[in-house]
């Protein structure tokens, strides 16, 4: 129990840090991140006792790097595709799509389709953060008539599920490499939470959706 006060305590503290450094340098989140990150690991390592441990995990995972060029390609390829589809008029057509289902079912309703259909993305094999980033740079909120919000609600809630029950996510391979499981037991594991958990956060953004319409 200790150690999950630790850890959410670094969390928080790593949190505050960051924000507090966008405030003072107008610098954007990846870089106050990008430039915390290793002396605040250090310093934490630190005082919880394990500096010489640190410093070798940091050797071997400098050394891990290169393995990692995947992850580089979906990243780059996925901000190329969102430049060009900012850049195109296909942007404006899947607007108009989603402005038409936003009319059709209602704005509370559409806010609790959005999550299951980044999930269901991500399940036929689209990686999550490209499916969640897709969706949120087409969705407009001041047109489809929905508060940005509950929107991101639904967005952060999806980008969750996807992340323990995507077998195109490295977080459920990594899982599976170190505990020698295979991944769709893992993903089988998770499936029930992620149901309630993805079933909770759309009826919650439904409900804050049609208060903040009535309102």
């Amino acid at each position: 129990m200790r150690n999950l006060w630790e850890i959410g305590l670094a969390i928080l503290v790593f949190v505050l840090l960051t924000q507090g450094l966008q405030v003072l340098t107008g610098w954007g989140m990846i870089e106050a991140i990008a430039i915390l990150s290793i002396p605040f690991s250090w310093t934490w390592s630190a005082w919880v006792g394990q500096s010489r441990q640190f410093w070798t995990l940091l050797r071997k995972q400098g050394r891990s790097i290169q393995t990692l060029q995947n992850t580089f390609a979906v990243f780059t390829a996925a901000g190329f595709l969102i430049q060009c589809l900012g850049l195109s008029p296909y942007l404006a057509r899947i607007n108009e799509s989603f402005v038409h289902v936003s009319w059709a079912v209602g704005p509370a309703l559409f806010v609790a389709i959005v999550p299951w259909v980044i999930v269901l993305l991500s399940l036929l094999g689209l990686h999550p953060v490209v499916a969640i980033t897709l969706l949120g740079s087409s969705l407009n909120p001041s047109i489809l008539h929905v508060s940005p919000f509950w929107l991101a609600i639904t967005l952060f809630g999806a980008g969750i599920v996807t992340f323990i029950v995507s077998p195109f996510n490295p977080t459920v391979n990594v899982t599976s490499a170190v505990s020698r499981i295979e991944p769709f037991t893992i993903i089988r594991w998770n499936l029930l939470f992620s149901l309630l958990f993805l079933t909770f956060v759309t009826a919650f953004a439904a409900l804050g959706q049609a208060l903040s319409t009535s309102l």
